[in-house]
């Protein structure tokens, strides 16, 4: 095949350097130009906007004014940011008790009926719900500040409302606090004083360079009046560093003009001949033979018409690469086809797998709907389609309940199977009627005869007996089960850990025995819940399990899980799950 070395780039290098070189000259002069003139001009703009936006969000309220009266006379009074999650049921009781649409209807009229409570409650919502809009603004347009200010005579003014940027305090922010007066003059502030002079419905604009800054910065200060009712004077104030371009070109700006438009003409002649040429021409003859491809797919015939691309450069060398691509890509087809219908045949036996594995364990609580006595609910999710964590419940007889969970070293299908072996040999040896601390130490003996795989698993089990509450359990390496005592919280129990199984022969289990008072609960769990991690790597950690069971203590067990589900999700965000999540709870009533 012929070689084809030349480059594009070499080839047309002379008329590409011509018309950059001229064309960087003249735009540098007219950007540098037009810029210095622009800049403020749409920085006045931009800022405008913003305070028309959140002018528009503070005036949405209908008393605004009997709320900015309230904000002065009570900051000291106001709990900011208080307990968001009370005050959101207060403010939905208010609603509904004074049969408010919401909070933005309320007039001036309507918030005298409040009690001194409902009014507290009211005017702090309302500065809550706005002041992540001031911070917003500041964030998202890169503000050196925002705020909301009423002028209380010449020399003093009264902050309501800053931006906050990430990091910094949620109330005050760098210059003052909610309550503070700031020192004014009005004499010193043009812009401000020409804003309530005006009855122009517009943003005021003035530029400074002594707001305290050591590097003596300048800075925009954009002004807009919010009107109220009554006497109040109150304004929203906008602060934007901007640099020093205040040099223009003004000279010879058509002549320039008129050359650049010239000269590009005449470079846009050449380089148009030449990409026409060189590129176009061969570029659309290759596009021609790849849709003929895509519609026919006739590999031999469009093979044939790549090679009449006589272009000596780099579309020379795409034609031969299409050329091969087109082969490979016959090849790759085949290839494919075979390999779809052995994965369809790979997740077909997956997912009966699954099933076979979902059946296995107990998912039916429906006979625990009627009981008065207890409650248990158990959930596992595998981190695969497949996996080997598992839980166990049944009756050994009326007044009896064994109760085990266990997580199978490994994932997918080899832990499966051998989570599927040792389920069963737990199983029968406590329909047998042992013991906890026998059924671990016969059970280790039964999987080491049938384990050369030398896999092993943790185990927790136990046997309750229901009419007394005694929970006889014992441990082989799991994690430690969290309690909860009538009227107290979930605590991990420090129970005794024995060996995992599957591992040594002739270990000895002991087993603890705990009362079980009336509304009493104990969860169990996977190692997959505590050291799921988020995107940071961080662990969830039995710290956040335990937030997570006390936030719902009093559910049922089902919610339990819920929650703690919920929480782990909400935790790692979009991280893939890495390891089987499994729990179970039960409630002895």
């Amino acid at each position: 095949m012929k070689k084809r070395n030349k480059k594009i780039v070499k080839q047309a290098l002379p008329w590409i350097a011509c018309l950059f070189l001229i064309t960087a000259i003249v735009n540098g002069i007219c950007i540098y130009s037009s810029n210095s003139k622009n800049y403020v001009a749409s920085t006045c703009r931009t800022m405008q906007a913003i305070l028309v936006q959140v002018r528009n969000s503070l005036t949405e309220y209908k008393s605004l004014s009997w709320l900015l009266n309230y904000w002065q006379d009570h900051s000291d009074e106001m709990d900011l940011p208080g307990d968001r999650l009370n005050r959101s049921s207060q403010i939905q009781r208010l609603l509904l008790d004074h049969e408010y649409e919401s909070l933005y209807s309320i007039t001036p009229e309507q918030t005298e009926s409040l009690s001194e409570e409902e009014q507290r409650i009211f005017a702090e919502e309302c500065y809550l719900l706005l002041m992540p809009e001031f911070s917003s603004m500041k964030n998202s347009f890169n503000l050196t500040e925002i705020t909301f200010e009423i002028v209380l005579d010449d020399t003093n003014i009264f902050p309501l409302f800053q931006g906050i940027q990430e990091g910094e305090k949620s109330f005050g922010g760098n210059f003052c606090a909610l309550g503070e007066a700031w020192p004014f003059d009005i004499n010193e502030q043009p812009g401000i004083r020409e804003m309530y002079e005006s009855k122009e419905d517009k943003a005021f604009f003035e530029e400074k360079s002594s707001l305290a800054d050591a590097e003596n910065r300048e800075y925009l200060m954009g002004y807009l009046q919010v009107p109220v009712d009554g006497n109040l004077k109150c304004h929203l104030t906008a602060i934007q560093r901007i640099t020093n371009i205040r040099k223009s070109i003004v000279d010879s700006a058509r002549s320039i003009e008129l050359i650049n438009a010239v000269l590009l003409f005449i470079c846009a002649v050449i380089i148009l001949h030449m990409i026409y040429s060189k590129i176009i021409d061969p570029l659309t003859r290759i596009m021609s033979f790849l849709s003929d491809y895509a519609k026919t797919k006739n590999t031999k015939d469009i093979v044939q018409k790549l090679l009449t691309i006589e272009a000596d450069n780099e579309l020379g060398r795409l034609a031969d690469d299409c050329s091969d691509m087109i082969t490979g890509i016959e090849r790759y087809s085949k290839e494919k086809q075979r390999m779809l219908i052995e994965t369809e045949r790979i997740n077909t036996e997956l997912e009966l797998a699954a099933r076979i594995q979902k059946d296995m364990i107990p998912g039916d609580f429906s006979a625990f709907n009627d009981r008065t006595d207890l409650d248990l609910y158990g959930s596992m999710t595998p981190a695969k389609s497949v996996g080997g964590d598992f839980y166990d419940f049944f009756f050994l007889d009326e007044d009896h309940m064994y109760i085990a969970i266990a997580d199978v070293s490994g994932k997918g299908i080899p832990a499966a199977m051998f989570m599927m072996l040792t389920k069963n040999i737990l199983a029968n040896n406590a329909r047998e009627g042992k013991s906890p601390a026998k059924i671990l130490t016969d059970s280790n003996t039964a999987i080491l005869m049938q384990n050369k795989e030398l896999m092993f698993l943790t185990v927790w089990v136990a046997i309750l007996e229901i009419s007394t509450g005694k929970l006889t359990m014992a441990n082989a390496g799991h994690e430690r089960p969290a309690l909860l005592k009538t009227g107290g919280e979930f605590e991990l129990l420090n129970d005794k850990h024995g060996y995992v199984l599957g591992v040594r022969k002739g270990k000895q289990y002991t087993e603890e025995v705990i009362e079980l008072e009336k509304g009493s609960k104990i969860f169990v769990y996977t190692d997959g819940v505590v050291e799921a991690i988020d995107s940071e790597k961080e662990q969830f950690g039995t710290d956040r399990m335990l937030q997570a069971l006390n936030r719902v203590a009093k559910e049922s067990p089902k919610q339990l899980l819920d929650e703690v589900r919920s929480s782990v999700d909400a935790f790692v965000e979009e991280e893939e799950q890495f390891d089987d999540l499994t729990m179970l709870c039960l409630e002895y009533k």
